[in-house]
């Protein structure tokens, strides 16, 4: 077991002023909030913002290949950078040093938005803290194990996903069938 800390740099995020209509006009920086961050842990849309905007600001750039966990308000929610994003103060970017295979932690974090969910703490916002992130521990197998694993629930998905389309597929069939009788 080892803490993020110790395989990965943890970064959190801002927002630029919503009074500077400079920041949010004309950008070309992707700009994540929680509201992006879909249930099947992908980013769902973007706004942009400014190069001016993130230099300005708390935002920072979650680089391709991070995993970008929500930590505050929605708590439980996570997503896979597949390319660069600022972000927001609600999430955090755990960003795997070289010898992480970076969807290793994608997978890991399954049990680490479980855990932050369970975890977060306040009454009108909910979350947990930078600190409490990089404490939290995974198992962490030498880099070929990563890979293998990865290799494996990757595959996995593919059988998951053609499941559910041929199911997709049954059901309005069978809609088709019982709308004649």
């Amino acid at each position: 077991m080892v803490e993020l800390n110790k395989i990965s740099r943890i970064i959190g995020g801002g927002t630029p002023s919503k009074q500077n209509d400079e920041y949010w006009t004309n950008g070309t920086v992707k700009w994540l909030s929680a509201k992006y961050i879909g249930e099947d842990q992908s980013v769902k849309g973007f706004d942009l913002i400014t190069e001016e905007a993130v230099k300005d600001s708390a935002t920072k750039i979650a680089p391709k290949n991070s995993t970008i966990l929500v930590s505050r308000v929605s708590v439980g929610k996570f997503a896979f950078a597949d390319q660069d994003y600022a972000i927001n103060q609600d999430l955090t970017a755990i960003i795997p040093n070289e010898d992480v295979e970076p969807k290793y932690i994608l997978y890991a974090s399954f049990d680490l938005a479980s855990r932050i969910s369970n975890d977060a703490q306040g009454i009108g916002v909910r979350g947990v803290t930078r600190d409490y992130i990089e404490r939290l521990e995974i198992p962490l197998p030498d880099i070929e194990v990563q890979k293998r694993m990865v290799e494996e629930i990757e595959k996995e998905e593919v059988v998951i996903t053609s499941n559910k389309n041929l199911i997709e597929i049954m059901e309005k069939k069978i809609e088709g069938v019982l709308s004649e009788i």
